[in-house]
């Protein structure tokens, strides 16, 4: 798998962030809404990390991953249709630790 070097990390305030390239889980699993970590994909990286919800729910992908598992979830009437969460940020505080 080619990635791509990843990108330099962002300063904001005193604390270094990272970009989050995808959110792919959560858990425990049902609704997101009861979720507690997500996993979550760094771009640049190999790795993935499991991080609490407060960590990501200011990103893009978390947006992303919100709406995609609504829609599905929709699909097989599994939950009721809710409101789109306006999220903007696409990066991740991270406490100065590479990931």
């Amino acid at each position: 798998m080619n990635l791509e070097p990843p990108p330099p990390p962002v300063y904001v305030d005193d604390h270094v962030e990272y970009y989050v390239s995808r959110i792919t889980a959560l858990t425990p699993c049902g609704p997101i809404e009861h979720a507690t970590h997500f996993k979550v994909w760094w771009r640049g990286y190999h790795e993935y990390t499991w991080e609490p919800k407060e960590h990501v729910d200011d990103t893009e992908a978390f947006e992303c991953y919100v709406n995609t598992t609504r829609a599905r979830a929709l699909h097989f009437d599994i939950i009721p249709l809710a409101a789109a969460i306006p999220l903007t940020a696409s990066i991740h505080h991270v406490s100065g630790r590479r990931r």
